[in-house]
């Protein structure tokens, strides 16, 4: 915060000696470019009004909440489409490499905005004359003014019944009302329905994990109370995200990164429904403690999976933006430094790669538009559009432990947002048991869009991976989790048939994770009794046995792990009257 201080009287300083001198200078030209890409804010106007809270009108419509069943689309979902602006201001551009562009091309369409001045005939031929495949790129003449599409553009859910895609329009935390308008005139290009909620917010200070869960930093908080068209409390906001984004848990929490803009999406992301990633900076940092903090948080937090996050850590101790990354149709695309601080590139991508297996993750540099900045980066300057016509996949999966001697129900919601028939050949549960030969069960109708299949039971401590497979008639197939094989879903068939749980559910968390040579396992809930902790491959085999004697709670086993071979673990927890089960990679 005193930096912060520091920085505003510095602002107004600057911005008192440059009007005296210069009156008829404008602010967008002598403001450092550095400045206006690090803060999103171009003009004296704008960042005037942030630092003073200042209110201009809105261009919302507020408008009653979605009906039905409401989920907020997570960004790794069926999309058909990403949002790119082509702006007019003291940068002019993309704001984006057109290489880039032109990689998106080839995977998915391109939504080009842009304004009034501009011409969509000198933007094709700035796309052509690099190579992007223009058949996959539409041109939308609508006022924008400026290129950061993820703050503002549209915020995608399901709703109502039978389920289809529609759009959540909030109000934009810049004094920018034509791009606070763009989820509007999205509602008008896709044909689908637009709901006003009377939030304040901001894209790079959200993220879903598509199952009811979001985050954001306290700056949601802040500028509601603060803001005189809402002044809203906490709980407020927390009814209304439910309302009208189907979140039942919004996990709101400090911004380590101690910056102006405190946007989540700086120094972590969600990169799975139970994963996420978040920045990690060198002990001498002064913010290594709030670093560690909000990290621990999401490795004791329970995931919509009903486990605790796995926690991933990417090494940015010179402010790398390697969170600031874009997901989309099983394509990862990292923004990565050059020159200064590349040191730690190679090290990202492999994280990215351990957490994300089945994903073709990319490494994106940009030495021709406006640079990677801490706070301005490749996912602060697109934004997906959700599949409309998506065949959707909604499963609880089966985790941890489990009966040795019953068979496994696997139970989904699935549904074409389309209204396309499903194929019923299609409708499978792929299995493996130890990771052996891949069987699959049918799926069979229950009710509604519910089905169900049985994996028959197994023997004691076998480890059984699974992953759901579905297609309809529009061609669209998908598999639960989304990536599928790759990275499928799995528990453990208990030793024991009748274990005497505690009411209060037992947790484990691995930290650091991906890990090299030493790793921390926390186990909770396990205090006063006899533990057994088992590391095994995904194979079945096991690689060590410790054994903690009257466990204290919340106790922390070092475990050195540099004799194992690179790969995915699974950690087994059995107590006298709990057990527990958890992951982690080593490189």
């Amino acid at each position: 915060m005193y930096y912060k201080k520091i920085f505003v009287i510095i602002c107004k300083l600057m911005f008192l000696l440059v009007f005296f001198f210069t009156s008829n200078l404008s602010a967008q030209n002598f403001l450092p470019d550095s400045l206006k890409s690090k803060y999103h804010i171009l003009t004296k106007e704008e960042l005037d009004s942030y630092h003073n809270k200042l209110q201009s009108t809105k261009d919302i419509t507020p408008t009653a909440p979605p009906t039905g069943f409401i989920r907020s689309i997570a960004e790794w979902e069926p999309n058909q489409g990403v949002i790119v602006a082509y702006v007019s201001n003291s940068y002019g551009g993309f704001g984006l490499p057109v290489n880039f562009i032109d990689q998106l091309s080839e995977i998915t369409h391109v939504y080009i905005i842009y304004d009034n001045s501009e011409d969509s005939n000198t933007i094709n031929n700035i796309l052509t004359s690099a190579g992007v495949n223009t058949d996959n790129v539409s041109y939308h003449n609508v006022p924008v003014d400026s290129y950061w599409t993820r703050d503002y553009s549209p915020w995608f859910i399901q709703y109502d019944s039978p389920p289809r895609v529609g759009i959540v329009n909030f109000d934009y935390n810049r004094n920018r009302p034509n791009d606070n308008n763009i989820p509007v005139q999205f509602g008008s290009i896709l044909n689908i329905d637009v709901f006003g909620m009377e939030v304040e917010h901001t894209g790079g200070n959200y993220m879903t994990d598509g199952m009811g869960k979001a985050a954001s930093t306290t700056l949601v908080y802040y500028e509601n109370a603060q803001s005189t068209s809402y002044n809203i409390d906490s709980f407020e906001v927390d009814l209304r995200m439910k309302n009208y984004l189907g979140i039942t848990d919004y996990i709101v929490v400090d911004d380590p990164m101690d910056e102006y803009i405190e946007h989540i999406d700086c120094w972590g992301k969600f990169l799975d429904v139970d994963k996420i990633l978040i920045a990690e900076v060198p002990v001498s940092d002064p913010r290594y403690d709030a670093y560690e903090a909000v990290a621990d948080y999401f490795a004791n937090h329970e995931s919509s999976y009903g486990t605790n996050y796995e926690v991933y850590r990417v090494y940015s101790p010179d402010g790398q933006p390697y969170t600031n990354s874009f997901i989309i149709n099983g394509h990862v695309f990292v923004p990565i430094p050059t020159g200064t601080g590349s040191n730690w590139n190679d090290e990202a991508i492999a994280v990215y790669q351990q957490a994300m297996p089945g994903y073709q993750i990319h490494a994106i540099t940009n030495t021709t538009a406006p640079p990677w900045e801490s706070t301005d980066a490749l996912h602060c300057r697109t934004h997906e559009v959700a599949d409309i016509e998506m065949l959707n996949i909604f499963h609880y999966p089966l985790t941890g432990l489990q009966s040795p001697n019953e068979d496994y129900i696997i139970s989904a919601q699935i549904v074409s947002y389309g209204g396309h028939n499903l194929i019923n050949d299609s409708l499978k549960v792929f299995y493996s048991v130890n990771n052996g030969i891949w069987q699959y069960t049918m799926l069979y109708h229950d009710t509604g869009y519910n089905y169900k299949a049985v994996i028959p039971s197994q023997n004691p401590l076998d480890t059984v991976f699974y992953f759901i497979h579905a297609a309809d008639e529009s061609g669209r197939s998908e598999n639960h989790p989304y990536i599928g094989l790759a990275d499928p879903h799995f528990f453990i068939v208990n030793q024991f048939d009748n274990i005497n749980f505690n009411s209060i559910k037992p947790t484990i968390s691995c930290f650091p994770n991906p890990a090299y040579d030493k790793l921390n396992i926390a186990i909770h809930y396990f205090e006063n009794e006899n533990v057994l902790i088992s590391i095994k491959d995904i194979n079945g085999k096991v690689y060590k046995n410790i054994e903690i004697k009257n466990a204290d709670d919340w106790e922390i086993i070092k475990i050195n792990i540099s004799d194992l071979p690179s790969g995915i673990y699974i950690i087994h927890v059995v107590g006298q009257n709990n057990t527990a089960t958890g992951k982690f990679i080593k490189y």
